[in-house]
């Protein structure tokens, strides 16, 4: 299989960690269920949109990165919980916005678009959602 997908949600997540925006927030590369930190970024699944041919030696493609934004908030409400978890997709998405191309001489473009934003109760405390997707179109 010939892709940019690995490699491009490594630099995805190397540019987050590094990130003076998420200092102390981890960025991880899908889920772990012993692990739950206050606030988090998770790499979640990557969708295929479409392969073609941008020329005789090169292809282009299309694909999706699901990112979520979380946060777990004790003594707080609904509303806190998602404003924080919206705050913290929007520092994801001026990172995003700053560096489309990740560094990486084969993607083109990338565009970070929050899908939903969500809350629900959790043992004591709220907890508060933003599930984004981060759409990518790159060269092989």
């Amino acid at each position: 299989m010939s892709t940019n997908a690995l490699v491009v949600k490594a630099a995805i997540q190397t540019a987050l960690q590094q990130s003076a925006g998420l200092t102390d927030i981890p960025v991880v590369w899908g889920p772990d269920p012993r692990y739950q930190p206050v606030q988090w970024v998770l790499l979640g699944q990557i969708h295929w949109d479409h392969e073609r041919w941008a020329t005789n030696r090169t292809k282009e493609e299309t694909f999706t990165l699901d990112i979520i934004c979380e946060v777990m908030l004790t003594a707080a409400s609904a509303f806190d919980a998602e404003t924080q978890a919206a705050q913290l997709s929007g520092v994801v998405e001026d990172i995003c916005k700053g560096s489309p191309g990740f560094g990486l001489p084969g993607v083109v473009t990338s565009l970070y678009s929050p899908g939903r934003l969500l809350s629900f109760p959790a043992d004591d405390r709220w907890v508060g959602q933003v599930h984004a997707e981060l759409k990518v179109t790159a060269r092989t």
